[in-house]
């Protein structure tokens, strides 16, 4: 297809970033359809896609045929469509397919689970070699990238020496290497990853420079973070445990904060409050709190040399009973001033402490939490308040050397930027959980993932977007509850559903580069410090994607259209002269426009015959006294006159017909119309009812009267139900139809065929005695009522049957037979003379035991004969009647 691109301005997408778009007034968000096993991609699309950074810079891509090589291979393009579906489609759910066809997905690649992380890296590999030389060729980088230094200090002499590499995300082990205590908090597992490792013993450092051993320090850094940062919980492990290394999978709680201050944990980070300290102060490179933490280990670890603490490592520490100030590893990271966190770390004492009252159920979720830092100073949580009331009062300033904060709930703009301007610019907010449901074999991926612009949590799972409340988003930090898991025996153990991958926005403006003149204090506006949040609007999309959903739009809407006119077809089942018919028509007909078609259908003038003739000569009749009445009584008593006419005749659609003047009169005391009633349908001598073809029971009825405006498809007309159509006679009313009774199916014997009549449905009354019955077959039979033998047939086996001659009238059909729907009853004339054999018993089990066979003529080997026998019958009898019909 030719491309027409969307010329965007050629400058830096961050630039002019201004909240979060693709959330339409009045409408959710649109999810990605499952190719099989892909629902880990969706998950991560959905994630970028929130991103509005990384969605502007996608949209702002143009794409060059020359370069970036064929439309289907090439992964930008078809990203940059997926987006822009994702933001103006208005299906449900959209595909991926195009997605990994550019991969080079071909088959069984959607069907397997894949590592997200990597997967990531391996796409932001190929966006950045294609963005390069173009207006977002630095987007990756821009938005992802921070920097950790590899540092190695020497304790004895003054050397040390940095090796900075770039990262666009990292891990975080939730079970340290060689320990089986999970860490408890997002925190815990950042001070592990960046906990130093001890030089010493024999394990000192080499100083080429002064050519001697002496002890060092060796870690981790970071010396910048990046605006979107990616944390990997490490939920997929080898356990090393048993006699073979397996893979599992750690569901344990590992709580991460909405609100993250990261400051404590960036060795360029800028002092807080800078505007209250000395400038000079402000200044200094190294005046934050990790460089002073590091050096309070330098020396610690000098005051304690020579002790029985000097080279003790972690594991021979886990487990020993220490005094109180006894410090076995002196440079332990989280054992300073007497706090033995070596045991924390074990899991005895969290670096977070929780309020007594706090449930392990996410109910609620933290509204404080309390950290205490390494100088074992308690600092607490900022409380969070609603963000429609009034800015709250800054945080009060502690004279910790070393303070940490972290927030368990959302906070207000004004509250983050009253975080920043006490602790300085790398404050992260929570915005996107990736969350894996299942064991290590297998699962299932979705996303909670945050709207900046409304503020509110999103679950994209798959197809289906749901909105959800933060408290569900707290319940992904795991649970080391039991619970009944699905299986075969009730296996119990823990909650499965955890987040293995966390995204962090950067809430600040980058002031890396603010010069000490510039106050980091809070003047009264929040925006002062925090940066704006995007928006990509509709406008940004490409235009071709723009088109190309308008006209996918246009079919969706012709698809719509005629899949509602398809809805709109019924095919009804009538029943009517003893066979079954199909009716094709429309939901939206009415149900006197339905018996109008019937009435031309099955040609129900002539079936009526000469009873249409005498009740319509009687119609007109009656019309011809209430027009002649009009003339003669005032209006109102005309109308008491005529009141008992109804109005039932309509025209029906097809008919050419047009009364004559001299026979169309209206009568306006009822509204009826005389018109010529040899070619308009008498809906009142015909209707429906529900039948049931098998039992031959008729149910509920359709009356003109109260239906007759409705639409079928308000009257619950189907595809699968039978419709039984019944006609009367002018002169006969409508058998009575008892909506709480009780429907029964009497057979009558019929005596020039020697077995049964079809059966006749009858509604009765549930509290219908046996005399009732008699009184309602007393009109279609031919015999008088003294004669009607009522009885109960019922079927013992192929060589009896049960018979309950029914002689009491006043025997209740409910109380004294059980009668119920489908009941049957057969019925037959006794004998004038009173003598008592019963002719329905014989035919009864002769129906039963009848059956069909076929045999071969023989000497051919054809079945082509067939014959009825009784299976009563002795061999003997059959071979007899065998040969007799076969003429041997």
């Amino acid at each position: 297809m030719a491309l027409v691109l969307y010329q965007g301005p050629a400058e830096n997408p961050l630039a002019s970033a201004a909240g979060i778009g693709g959330s339409k007034e009045g409408t959710t968000f649109v999810g990605l359809s499952n190719q099989g096993a892909t629902c880990y991609l969706n998950g991560l699309l959905q994630t970028l896609f929130m991103t509005p950074e990384f969605r502007k810079a996608i949209f702002t891509w143009n794409y060059n045929p020359e370069k970036d090589g064929a439309e289907e291979f090439c992964i930008p393009l078809q990203l940059q469509r997926l987006f822009g579906l994702l933001q103006l489609s208005s299906e449900r759910a959209v595909s991926t397919v195009a997605l990994t066809h550019s991969f080079g997905w071909e088959g069984s690649e959607v069907f397997q689970q894949q590592d997200v992380q990597e997967l990531t890296r391996v796409l932001f590999d190929a966006l950045e070699e294609t963005f390069k030389g173009t207006a977002v060729e630095n987007i990756i980088d821009d938005l992802y990238a921070g920097e950790l230094i590899d540092y190695l200090r020497c304790l004895d002499v003054d050397y040390q020496s940095e090796r900075v590499d770039k990262f666009l995300d990292f891990s975080l082990a939730i079970v340290p290497f060689g320990s089986d205590t999970p860490m408890h908090s997002l925190t815990e597992c950042i001070e592990m990853y960046l906990r130093p490792e001890i030089l010493d013993g024999d394990n000192k450092y080499y100083a080429e420079k002064y050519d001697q051993k002496v002890d060092a320090i060796k870690g981790l850094k970071f010396g910048k973070l990046p605006q979107i940062m990616s944390v990997q919980l490490k939920r997929f492990v080898y356990d090393f445990s048993g006699p073979s290394i397996v893979q599992k999978k750690l569901n344990d709680v590992v709580k991460f904060p909405m609100i993250l201050d990261m400051n404590k944990y960036v060795a360029g980070a800028a002092a807080a409050n800078a505007s209250s300290a000395d400038p000079s102060e402000a200044s200094h490179a190294t005046n934050n709190e990790f460089e002073k933490f590091l050096v309070k280990q330098i020396d610690l670890l000098k005051a304690g040399r020579g002790g029985s603490g000097v080279g003790t490592t972690d594991s021979e520490a886990v487990g020993t009973t220490k005094p109180a100030n006894h410090i076995t590893n002196p440079f332990d990271i989280d054992e300073i001033d007497g706090i033995n966190d070596v045991a924390q770390v074990q899991g005895s004492a969290p670096l977070i402490s929780e309020p007594a009252d706090y449930d392990d159920s996410f109910g609620t979720g933290l509204v404080t939490a309390t950290v205490v830092t390494t100088t074992g100073v308690t600092i607490t949580d900022i409380t969070p308040t609603d963000t429609t009331d009034a800015p709250t009062q800054p945080p009060q300033d502690s004279s910790a050397e070393d303070a940490g904060t972290v927030a368990y709930e959302s906070m207000s703009r004004q509250e983050v930027a009253e975080l920043v301007a006490q602790r300085g610019e790398w404050v992260y907010e929570l915005y996107a959980v990736l969350i894996h449901s299942g064991v290590i074999n297998g699962g299932h991926y979705y996303a909670y993932i945050k709207d900046l612009s409304s503020q509110r949590w999103w679950n994209f799972n798959d197809s289906s977007v749901t909105s959800i409340d933060e408290a569900v988003v707290r319940e992904a930090w795991g649970s080391n509850k039991l619970a009944t898991m699905p299986g075969f025996f009730g296996t119990r153990g823990q909650s499965c559903a955890n987040a293995y991958m966390l995204m962090y926005r950067k809430v600040s403006k980058n002031l890396s580069n603010t010069s000490p003149s510039t106050s980091l204090s809070l003047t009264g506006n929040a925006e002062d410090l925090l940066s704006e949040l995007p928006t990509v609007t509709d406008e940004m999309v490409p235009l071709y994607i723009r088109q190309l959903v308008e006209e996918e739009k246009k079919k969706e809407e012709e698809r719509r259209r005629a899949a509602e006119e398809e809805r709109k077809k019924l095919k009804v089942k009538v029943f009517f002269n003893g066979s079954d018919h199909i009716v094709h028509t429309t939901r939206t007909t009415t149900y006197k426009e339905f018996l109008a078609q019937l009435w031309e259908k099955f040609e129900l003038r002539s079936h009526l015959g000469e009873a249409l003739d005498r009740y319509l000569a009687n119609r007109k009749e009656i019309e011809a006294v209430a027009t002649a009445a009009q003339d003669l009584v005032p209006h109102e008593e005309a109308s008491s006159v005529t009141t008992d006419l109804e109005d039932v005749q309509v025209h029906f659609p097809t008919s050419s017909a047009e009364p004559s003047s001299a026979d169309s009169a209206p009568v306006a005391a009822t509204g009826l119309t005389v018109t010529n009633f040899t070619d308009t349908p008498c809906l009142d001598l015909v209707r429906l009812r529900n039948y049931n073809f098998y039992t031959h029971v008729k149910s509920d009825v359709f009356d003109v009267a109260t239906a007759g405006d409705k639409t079928l498809d308000a009257l619950f007309f189907n595809d699968f139900r039978m419709y039984l159509l019944e006609t009367r006679d002018g002169s006969e009313e409508w058998e009575e139809y008892f909506a709480d009774g009780i429907s029964l199916v009497v057979v009558e014997y019929d005596e020039e065929s020697k077995g049964f009549k079809d059966g006749r449905s009858l509604r009765v009354r549930r509290d219908a005695t046996v005399g009732d019955i008699r009184k309602l077959v007393a009109r279609w039979v031919t015999y008088p009522l003294e004669r009607i033998r009522l009885m109960k047939l019922t079927n013992c086996g192929h060589n009896d049957a049960q018979l309950d001659l029914l002689f009491n009238d006043a025997a209740s059909l409910r109380e004294d037979l059980r009668a119920y729907d489908g009941y049957k009853l057969h019925v037959e004339e006794s004998a004038a003379d009173g003598t008592a054999d019963c002719k329905s018993y014989e035919a009864f089990l002769l129906a039963r035991n009848t059956i069909d066979i076929r045999i071969n003529r023989p000497p051919d080997a054809t079945f082509d004969v067939s014959m009825k026998i009784d299976l009563r019958w002795t061999v003997d009898k059959l071979r007899a009647v065998i040969s007799k019909e076969l003429g041997l």
